[in-house]
């Protein structure tokens, strides 16, 4: 049972997402295969006042209800049993256009982002839906797009009849106007939307660094933007991170940026070693001039390698700011460019600057947003950084505040026009934490690496999914529903836990479950890199079906890892969960029973997680 109290999944819908009088007689359709997140948002959609919500449980239910027509917009999930939400959406453009789409995915790919918002998607939404307030604000702007698109139509008609009958009057120049002046709305709609396609680019989470800690601070312009950063851990003893900043504010600029990202080759497959910053620059800059080519097309990006193991840091840099580096015994050091800007010349070579981290000592990235004078007032300039890095002795995220602040002023100052990025790396400590701000939104903090997380990939043979951290009750519905879907498409599953520190009773007893279902169906499923505690914990409660699917040597978990998506669930799904799981390790043997018998019997009569635990059974099993 859990020792604190889950979020409330009764949504509360805050009154400011309320829909628009004329909104809220909009029809909408609900689609995804999950009966709970049709029946949740359903109400919460009802809740904010609108009052024609359908729902749909897969495909075919969802083309008799378009096929009667009148749904003004669809939110889909994009992965369904019989299709998936991009197939549905090809259909209903040849055969019931008009709604506008909303596309929820949980392990969504850039590509899926892609493709649906050349279907058309209104709108790409990452579950789980954190800020509910921004989905409602989406449906709300849906349903408006839907409405302008009518009133276009009407205009125009309008407008031709007018032509016809009067001539050229004031009314029509008026009109026109007001025609163009609501094109202009959805257009700097489809911006916004960019926007955040471009955001989910950005890395979600920290990862294991070791020593080491990453903390980042990222807003971009009032449009979409032209920065972009990464870390990304490469091998055992590798880590790789980046800053680039596009030339422009535009949608252009956008698109370099994600072309960088999506052509920087950080390691060599073919020789299993990690590609040299410089050589990784040369590369993509080549691949840029290669695939798109044009007058004012070009970026700024420092690419650094660290050996976690000895500090040693790598960096080339193509024409982008100088990194600081200040050190734990006082001094500070500026760190040039190593090359030009990328885009420029096919010839580009890069050479590498070779330094040293050693604890204390912090690394500072940045775009020229930051000293972008605005009319703001007077930034920082190098040397006023130089001079704040060498005399701050704050927690990373409070310099980075400080550096914002100064820029800024304490109150983030008026709409900047350029896009602001900050990476800091700290030497000798661990973690980190990455702030992701909109151009119209505070801050957004993105997962920590000391929370326990799930990740899930495939290296094409077999499904992975790395336990992370503290993996408890408040993980295991979602593991329990992956798994299932897993082993129902008869894909290999391989469980890797690596960097596992914590599992409670409820997913000790949700990982015996899901053996016993891959072994029902005739799948593999193995774990690997299991620590001495948790292997502990298997021998504890006998679970020897358990410790025999155990494998070693490890296969190399795949360097693409989606986190799995914890959906709000309902305290009843909850329930359910923590009793099977339970039930499960009871079954094992009559030691097991007796152990858990006091949980199961306050779970069965009733008691709620939100109550609070019942007696530990066991301080090793760690019941929640």
């Amino acid at each position: 049972m859990p020792d604190s109290k889950p979020a409330n999944t009764e949504m509360d819908t805050p009154s400011a997402s309320s829909p628009e009088v004329d909104g809220a007689e909009g029809r909408i359709l609900v689609i995804d295969d999950d009966p709970i997140i049709c029946q949740v948002l359903s109400k919460i959609l009802q809740r904010a006042g609108y009052k024609s919500v359908e729902t749909a449980r897969d495909a075919e239910c969802a083309r008799a209800v378009l096929s009667r027509g009148g749904i003004n917009v669809v939110i889909t999930d994009i992965r369904m049993p019989d299709t998936d939400g991009l197939s549905l959406m090809q259909w209903a453009l040849v055969n019931c256009p008009g709604p506008a789409w909303i596309v929820l995915s949980g392990r969504a790919t850039f590509d899926d982002a892609v493709k649906a918002v050349k279907l058309g998607a209104f709108d790409f939404i990452s579950k789980p839906i954190v800020e509910m307030e921004s989905f409602l604000v989406s449906v709300r702007n849906a349903l408006r797009q839907r409405q302008l698109l009518a009133e276009q139509l009407r205009l125009r008609t309008e407008l031709e009849r007018r032509n016809a009958e009067l001539g050229q009057r004031v009314g029509q120049l008026e009109e026109a106007f007001n025609l163009l002046t609501e094109q202009s709305e959805i257009i700097s709609q489809d911006l916004v939307r960019a926007e955040l396609v471009q955001r989910a680019l950005l890395p979600q989470r920290v990862p294991d660094l070791g020593a080491f800690t990453f903390d980042a601070y990222y807003r971009p312009g009032h449009k979409v933007g032209g920065d972009i950063y990464d870390v990304v851990r490469i091998d055992d003893e590798h880590a790789a991170f980046y800053i680039a900043d596009a030339a422009g504010h535009g949608v252009s600029a956008a698109m370099v940026a994600v072309l960088f990202k999506l052509r920087l080759r950080l390691y060599d497959e073919g020789t299993g070693r990690v590609v040299p910053p410089q050589k990784a620059l040369m590369e993509v800059n080549r691949a840029i001039l290669r695939e798109c080519s044009a007058p004012g097309l070009f970026l700024t990006a420092a690419l650094c390698e660290l050996n976690l193991r000895t500090g040693e840091l790598l960096i080339a840099s193509g024409g982008h700011p100088p990194l600081l580096l200040k050190r734990a015994a006082g001094g500070v050091e500026t760190i040039v460019k190593t090359g030009p800007a990328l885009g420029l010349a096919d010839d580009s070579e890069f050479a590498v600057y070779s330094t040293r981290l050693d604890p204390g000592d912090r690394l500072l990235l940045y775009t020229d947003g930051i000293t972008d004078p605005g009319s703001a007032g007077k930034p920082p300039d190098h040397g006023a950084m130089l001079t704040l890095l060498g005399e701050s002795s704050d927690e990373p995220q409070q310099l980075l505040s400080r550096i914002r602040e100064q820029a800024f002023g304490r109150n983030g100052g008026e709409e900047r026009e350029d896009d602001v990025t900050l990476v800091l790396v700290t030497a000798g400590a661990g973690g980190g934490t990455l702030n992701h701000e909109s151009a119209s939104t505070k801050p957004m903090p993105v997962a920590s690496t000391r929370a326990g997380r799930i990740l899930s990939g495939s290296n094409g043979r077999s499904t992975f999914f790395c336990l992370s951290g503290r993996c408890g009750w408040t993980h295991a519905a979602a593991f329990h529903d992956a798994c299932r879907d897993e082993i129902a498409g008869g894909r290999h599953i391989t469980l890797d836990f690596a960097r596992c520190t914590f599992l409670d009773s409820t997913m000790l007893g949700t990982i015996h479950e899901a053996l016993a279902q891959a072994e029902k169906s005739g799948i593999s499923l193995s774990l690997q890199a299991v620590p001495a505690e948790i292997r502990g914990l298997f021998e504890e409660l006998a679970m020897n079906s358990v410790l025999h699917a155990i494998v070693d040597p490890p296969q190399p978990v795949p360097p693409e890892m989606i986190p799995l998506t914890l959906l709000p669930a309902p305290s009843n799904r909850v329930r359910r969960r923590i009793t099977e799981a339970h039930e499960a390790i009871s079954s094992i043997n009559e030691r097991n029973k007796e152990k858990f018998m006091d949980v199961l019997a306050q779970l069965r009569h009733g008691a709620h997680p939100d109550a609070g635990p019942p007696a530990r059974p066991t301080e090793s099993a760690q019941s929640a």
